[in-house]
Parts: C-alpha cells; sequence; structure tokens
C-alpha cells in the first residue's frame, strides 16, 4: 500500500512542478507482444538486480536499482514500468510516460511473470546463505581447512560446529589471505 501511495504522490508532485492537473488518466496506448515482452524483460532485470546485489554488495541495492530504472526506461520499449504500483500511478498522467488505464492489466500480468521467472532463476544461481553446505571449507595458512575445525570465538574449540555466516575472525583471515 505504501508503494502505490509513493508512485501516486511521484505523480502529483511531478505534475504540481510542471503546472498540469494533479491527476489525468493517460491516452498514451502500451499494447501488443512487444510492449507486454519489453516489460517482462524491464522487471525479470530489475529482480537480477536486486538478487546480485542483495546477495553480493547489499549496500549498493538502493542505488543499483535506480540505475537500472533509468536505464531500462531508455532501453526497454516499455520505458521499464516493473511495478504494478508505478503502472497504476502512470495510468493517472497523460505524458509520454503515461500508459492508457486499459492497458494495466496486461502490464501487471507480465510483471508478475517476469517477477515469478527471475525469482525461480534466481533461486537456483544464486542460493540463500542459509541453505549453504553444512561442512564449509576455507583457505587458511594451513592449507584448506574445515570452517568446524577452526576456533571462531574464544568460547569454541577446534571440531566444534560452527555456523558459516558467524565466521568472524576466522573469515577475516582467510579472506584477506592473511
Amino acid at each position: 500500500m505504501h508503494n502505490l501511495a509513493g508512485a501516486f504522490a511521484g505523480v502529483i508532485t511531478a505534475h504540481l512542478m510542471f503546472g498540469l492537473p494533479l491527476l489525468s488518466p493517460s491516452t498514451h496506448a502500451r499494447s501488443g507482444g512487444a510492449q507486454l515482452f519489453s516489460e517482462f524483460v524491464a522487471t525479470f532485470g530489475l529482480l537480477a538486480v536486486i538478487w546480485g546485489c542483495a546477495r553480493h554488495r547489499p549496500s549498493s541495492v538502493a542505488y543499483a536499482v535506480g540505475a537500472y530504472i533509468t536505464a531500462a526506461y531508455w532501453f526497454t520499449a516499455s520505458t521499464s514500468f516493473a511495478n504494478p504500483a508505478v503502472a497504476l500511478a502512470r495510468s493517472m498522467t497523460n505524458t509520454f510516460s503515461g500508459i492508457r488505464p486499459a492497458d494495466v492489466a496486461g502490464f501487471v500480468v507480465v510483471q508478475l511473470a517476469g517477477a515469478f521467472a527471475a525469482t525461480l532463476v534466481f533461486q537456483r544461481l544464486i542460493p540463500a546463505l542459509r541453505d549453504a553446505p553444512e561442512e564449509l571449507l576455507v583457505e587458511h595458512d594451513q592449507g584448506l581447512v574445515s570452517a568446524a575445525d577452526l576456533a571462531v570465538d574464544s568460547d569454541q574449540t577446534p571440531g566444534e560446529a560452527v555456523d558459516p555466516r558467524t565466521l568472524s575472525s576466522a573469515g577475516k583471515s582467510w579472506r584477506s589471505g592473511s
């Protein structure tokens, strides 16, 4: 609901800045196979950016999403709505970025399909850390060593089970190569 409110607030803000009516239903046609496929690609790509950044550099997600949406606006035929709330809100702007209210349903369907496809693909390609193997081998000054054999805290002893997500001092040494 917040997403929808934010999208409509954006439309109203833009209209105020340009002296347009607060809301005006769009007459910009966005229908047909090319537009719908383009929106599928835009949504799939957005989720690819989010999954990849969230897994490898979570602090960059917001910047990467902004950069992707800016680029996708130009490289997709649909101008990359990639979000049902955005599609609904953009149906209330009769500018180039708008979409006829009658075309919104098709966009929402392919956005959901793109999100579903991306989720299936990236759950397989980028498994969550919770799905990591129980035994994790790490490079250490003694060669490859089982994470379970590394003493992580003063409370742990070699051979004690170690959750790979909690490798702190041991993780620093093998990641930095020192």
